[in-house]
């Protein structure tokens, strides 16, 4: 695309990002053979509350892949934290 047809879809599209967000971590892993991403985002609710009813019903919460993540991070953290604990106690001297 020319620079031109860029600017006028810029112009055409607005300006959807009018706030930057308190919390922004982005993160990409390569996990099994592909790469996957993570985004945590936060800050002050703007949505409306018909918004916020839509994007749930598009995206719920208590999904089977949401479930796994959230089980596969508790036992990384608890893991990495048993580790640093045996390895700083007298259990491993």
């Amino acid at each position: 695309m020319s620079a031109e047809q860029k600017a006028a879809i810029a112009a055409a599209a607005g300006q959807w990002n009018t706030g930057t967000r308190r919390v922004n971590l982005r993160v990409s892993l390569p996990i099994l053979p592909r790469r996957w991403y993570f985004t945590i985002l936060g800050g002050p609710e703007r949505r409306t509350a018909a918004r916020r009813q839509a994007e749930r019903t598009r995206n719920p919460v208590r999904t089977g892949g949401n479930f796994a993540f959230i089980l596969l991070a508790a036992i990384m953290f608890y893991g990495a934290a048993a580790a640093i604990f045996l390895f700083s106690s007298s259990v491993l001297e």
